[in-house]
């Protein structure tokens, strides 16, 4: 082993370091063995895939998230794009970005149930049936009358109640025929 290092030695202070073989350590060539010079490739390159490379400079990130990803059904942005692969409030479902289920809104056309309390609710039960449910469970029945946008709009035949559903306001609105409306409830959730 000491023989190795003498012999080692006495080759790199034999050699001139820069006198180099014209068939490695050049631009496209292959680096040159520790035999052959110091260092492997000439300055200003490096050694990449078994070739002497030019340096390249590191691609800068961008400012912000790239508009080809990560958005509303788009595909995610890749570790190398942006972090978070999806953009904030969408998560990753099936290789597109989508808003999550519990933040999309509901509406009168797509709501089905309308909670007012922790054990009140008026919840959808077939088609154009409803009824409103309180702690020991339904009290009362109703047939939907008509939706817009923001409301659904119940009637109780049997006491000849309305009730208006009013999902912009969130409130529930009552009335006895056509008497004066008022707010009963305040909606803390619909789904």
């Amino acid at each position: 082993m000491k023989h190795l290092l003498v012999i080692l030695f006495a080759i790199s202070f034999s050699t001139n370091l820069y006198a180099r073989p014209g068939h490695c350590g050049h631009q496209n060539q292959r680096p040159c063995s520790v035999f052959e010079a110091v260092p492997s490739c000439l300055s200003g390159l490096t050694e990449s895939r078994g070739r002497c490379l030019a340096r390249q400079a590191p691609r800068p990130k961008p400012a912000g998230r790239p508009h080809y990803c990560g958005h509303n059904q788009q595909r995610p942005c890749n570790v190398t794009e942006f972090v978070p692969a999806c953009h904030k409030g969408l998560h990753e479902a099936l290789g597109v970005c989508k808003q999550a289920q519990q933040a999309q809104k509901v509406n009168g056309y797509s709501v089905s149930v309308v909670k007012f309390s922790n054990t009140g609710k008026f919840k959808r039960i077939g088609k154009g049936k409803w009824a409103e449910y309180g702690a020991q469970g339904p009290r009362f029945r109703f047939t939907e009358k008509s939706r817009d946008e923001w409301s659904v709009y119940l009637h109780d035949a049997s006491r000849n109640v309305n009730i208006q559903l009013d999902l912009h306001r969130k409130k529930v609105v009552y009335s006895v025929g056509n008497g004066a409306r008022s707010d009963i409830y305040n909606i803390i959730n619909a789904k």
